[in-house]
């Protein structure tokens, strides 16, 4: 919110700045009329008026645009530090479109195996997420992050309501991690 603040404060001294300009270059080139300075003012105002407002809706556009972005963003797991001997997994990177938790699988088989921890309740883009885990990590094994969904009571219940997230095209979003 404030750099938008800052953009809208940048972009009206950017316009008034040009808007004054064109104005001296236009004085100096005999291009405007000799007419009252009442008129001759109120022409400026009216100029900058209508580019101000041609600025206003290119910028909003822009933030529709950016915010549609934001809103069709998948569900996602994007980095993960997983070190032998800790008893915590950071994630560095997530998504989740709606309230959920990021899971912590042992694996079992090659595939996710039991809960050895779960996030506390997160939506969003999150950042730094730490997980503590119900033992220490194993050097080289492998361990599944997998995002799960909230039934909406706030509580973490798996197996049970609290399923894994899945994609439009119904795979589950799970990142497989080699601990080291």
């Amino acid at each position: 919110m404030k750099d938008q603040k800052t953009l809208y404060l940048a972009l009206g001294a950017v316009i008034l700045i040009v808007g004054g300009f064109l104005l001296f270059k236009s004085l100096n080139k005999g291009m405007m009329p000799q007419s009252s300075p009442d008129k001759m003012q109120e022409q400026m105002q009216e100029e900058m008026s209508q580019e101000m407002e041609e600025k206003e809706q290119a910028m909003e556009k822009n933030m529709e645009e950016e915010m549609m972005g934001e809103e069709e963003m998948a569900d996602s797991i994007e980095s993960v530090m997983a070190k032998a001997g800790d008893k915590e997994l950071v994630v560095d990177k997530a998504y989740l479109s709606s309230k959920g938790y990021i899971v912590v699988h042992e694996a079992k088989d090659g595939k996710p195996g039991p809960v050895i921890g779960n996030s506390e309740l997160v939506e969003g883009s999150v950042e730094g997420v730490s997980i503590m885990l119900k033992r220490a990590l194993k050097e080289g094994e492998t361990v599944f992050v997998m995002l799960h969904k909230d039934d909406g009571d706030g509580e973490y219940e798996f197996p049970g309501d609290d399923a894994p997230v899945k994609t439009a095209d119904g795979k589950v979003v799970v990142k497989k991690v080699m601990v080291e």
